[in-house]
């Protein structure tokens, strides 16, 4: 087989955010600290998640899935009118890439709306299924993962391990120091929470991207 590797070169970046608190607060409360370890990890994982996603590759930005999936483009003579038949659409155009899509990337809203369709006129049924139906999101048999890092009215589809590989070169890391700024004098800490990583786009045709505006 000949794969055609080209050499290539993803730069790992680093994601980190900080907080001060005083050192007497720091000292008399003996669960502040491992409270403020949980709130920056939690942080830090959100902002990953949205770089994972939408991050733009400028700076110590990551280069997201979004800044490399192809665009949508409707298949001819086949239905495009709603939200439900543009997102076979998208599984279809990475179907005919030789790629099995897995997953369907949304935000809660528009999740939300697709869940809320009912048949009309008299019938008042769900479209999508029995609401009393528990049991994972899943749409044309792909998993449906809601993300608030994603636009509304915006997707992304796609068999995204094989798209993309995530390299986690540090994980999260948290310190603390008085050495910043005025901190010595003031009696603060700093408290800061980092992690290195770096997304590398492999093959951008095992994914699509689109929005659910219709003419």
């Amino acid at each position: 087989s000949d794969f055609g590797w080209e050499k290539d070169v993803e730069r790992v970046k680093k994601i980190a955010t900080h907080t001060n608190i005083s050192e007497e607060a720091l000292a008399d409360a003996d669960q502040l600290q491992s409270e403020i370890d949980g709130e920056l990890r939690y942080l830090l994982d959100l902002e990953e998640e949205q770089q994972v996603l939408a991050g733009d590759g400028a700076g110590e930005n990551l280069n997201g899935l979004l800044s490399e999936a192809p665009a949508f483009v409707a298949a001819d003579g086949l239905p495009n009118a709603n939200p439900i038949d543009r997102l076979r659409l998208a599984i279809l155009q990475v179907t005919l890439e030789n790629y099995m899509p897995a997953d369907i990337l949304l935000n809660p809203t528009d999740w939300a709306r697709i869940e809320l369709e009912k048949v009309g006129g008299t019938d008042n049924r769900y479209v999508y299924g029995d609401p009393n139906v528990a049991g994972t999101p899943r749409l044309w048999g792909k998993d449906v993962i809601e993300s608030n890092s994603m636009t509304i009215g915006e997707w992304l589809v796609g068999d995204l391990q094989m798209a993309a590989t995530y390299y986690d070169r540090q994980e999260t890391e948290v310190t603390l120091s008085d050495q910043h700024d005025d901190n010595f004098v003031t009696d603060m800490i700093t408290i800061k929470a980092k992690k290195r990583a770096a997304v590398v786009i492999k093959r951008a045709l095992a994914m699509v991207q689109g929005d659910f505006t219709f003419s």
